[in-house]
């Protein structure tokens, strides 16, 4: 049996070299603006808003920056208003789904590791393909 331990050791070894503490970890966030930055046009103090934290990127490591604590610090391009009617509890999963899917369709090392993403395997996307293909034949 392979021992993955030095290999699991030596990743998490390299992870947190970058890291800056102290540290806050976290990406969504949803709730009303405190307090706007010089130059922010967009929203003002007690506008609802929904927003990617970036505390953790790698070129950033900010603690402000973290989601995981009362007040965030977020860029403005990070940060959208969310539907009136949806709660901030619901809203806080906007931001990393949208960033998933934009990951998956934009990030090109990651078609790079997952090439045709199942269209040889016959997963889910091409079955869904083929059979919207069927519906508009069968409807026209």
């Amino acid at each position: 049996m392979r021992d993955f331990w030095p290999e699991l050791r030596a990743a998490s070894h390299r992870s947190t070299r970058r890291t800056v503490y102290p540290f806050v970890l976290g990406s969504d966030v949803a709730g009303e603006v405190a307090e706007v930055g010089a130059g922010v046009t967009r929203f003002a103090v007690g506008d609802r808003v929904v927003g990617h934290a970036v505390g953790s990127d790698k070129a950033r490591n900010c603690a402000a920056e973290g989601a995981f604590q009362s007040h965030v610090v977020l860029l403005a391009h990070m940060t959208a208003p969310p539907p009136d009617d949806l709660a901030f509890e619901a809203a806080a999963v906007l931001p990393l789904a949208a960033s998933t899917a934009a990951c998956g369709l934009f990030q090109r090392d990651l078609r790079r590791v997952f090439p045709g993403a199942g269209a040889a395997r016959g997963g889910a996307a091409p079955r869904a393909l083929a059979r919207d293909r069927v519906l508009r034949r069968t409807i026209a």
